[in-house]
Formats: structure tokens, C-alpha cells, sequence
């Protein structure tokens, strides 16, 4: 595959690759967190950091596996006293539910894929996605993905649905 990106980009080489996973590729989850507060206070990006952070290491340990690390951390919704916010820094609440979807894959995978790209004379910036959730920060940028969408992706071999409800992957 590397030689057959050489080739095609004729030593213009992308400062920047984005690998999309499919579905045999990475676990995901979609974590929903809580946090109420006994009185009004404002929601900080440190205690939004640290809880994105735990719910990593959760999703890991649920994973009950060693080899794998977590390459997607994406903030999906916001509810601050059970109204929708696109950023919730900064606001203040009693409560706040979080949603964030997590993606993880084999550590040696990854690993694989960095060292052939890095190799290449444009040493690019590798990152990986998931298909989910690409289509996700797109539609979201381009569509109302409120109420409920299913996402179908047929593929040669692996055919992938994704189900997103009230904005949020499932």
C-alpha cells in the first residue's frame, strides 16, 4: 500500500495521513458520564479532562486487554441540567452528562502502520480514526444529526452499521 501511495502522489507526499479503521480493526465505545454537584458551580476543562480521562483508563480496563491503546478521545453532547450545550466550559450547573466515544486498537498495528508512512521521505503526522466516528464530526458539521440516523457502510468484505441517536453513536 505505501509504495502504491508513493507512486500515486509522485513525491508529493501529504504532510498528514488519516487512516480509517473499519470494524475489525478497533474496539469502541460510546461512554456516557455524570457528574452533580450540591450546589451551582462552574463546570471546569480540568474536571472535563479528568473525566474524559478516567472514562479512557475505564475503557481500557474493561477491555481486559494489554496491547491495545485508546487513538480516538472525541466529546460527543453536553447536558448541563438536561440542556443540550456545545461547550460546556466555563457554564455553570447542578448536573452534567458527558458523552464521549472512545476507539482503541492493537498497539503493534498501529505501530506497523507508523513505521512504513514514517519511512517515507515527508516524515507525515499518522493518525488513525474510526469510520463511525468520522462520519460523525462530519455530519455534525453539515447536518441536523438530531433524533436518530442509521449509518451503513458496505464494504468489500466487512459491511458496517453505525446508529446514532440525539446526536450521540450508539
Amino acid at each position: 500500500v505505501v509504495k502504491d501511495i508513493e507512486q500515486f502522489v509522485e513525491g508529493n507526499l501529504p504532510r498528514i495521513f488519516l487512516i480509517g479503521l473499519s470494524s475489525i480493526f478497533y474496539l469502541g465505545k460510546t461512554m456516557r458520564f455524570v457528574s452533580e454537584k450540591g450546589k451551582p458551580s462552574l463546570l471546569r476543562e480540568d474536571e472535563v479532562s479528568n473525566i474524559i480521562n478516567n472514562g479512557k483508563d475505564a475503557f481500557l480496563k474493561e477491555l481486559k486487554r494489554s496491547d491495545l491503546f485508546v487513538f480516538e478521545k472525541v466529546f460527543m453532547k453536553a447536558l448541563l441540567n438536561g440542556y443540550a450545550v456545545p461547550d460546556p466550559i466555563g457554564k455553570t450547573c447542578l448536573k452534567a452528562e458527558l458523552w464521549v466515544r472512545y476507539s482503541a486498537m492493537s498497539q503493534e498495528l498501529a505501530d506497523k502502520f507508523k513505521e512504513k508512512l514514517l519511512a517515507m521521505k515527508s516524515q507525515p503526522k499518522v493518525r488513525f480514526t474510526s469510520f463511525p466516528t468520522a462520519i460523525w464530526l462530519l455530519l455534525k458539521h453539515t447536518l441536523s444529526i438530531d433524533g436518530s440516523i442509521l449509518l451503513i457502510d458496505i464494504g468489500g468484505e466487512v459491511t458496517e452499521a453505525t446508529f446514532i441517536q440525539d446526536g450521540i453513536i450508539v
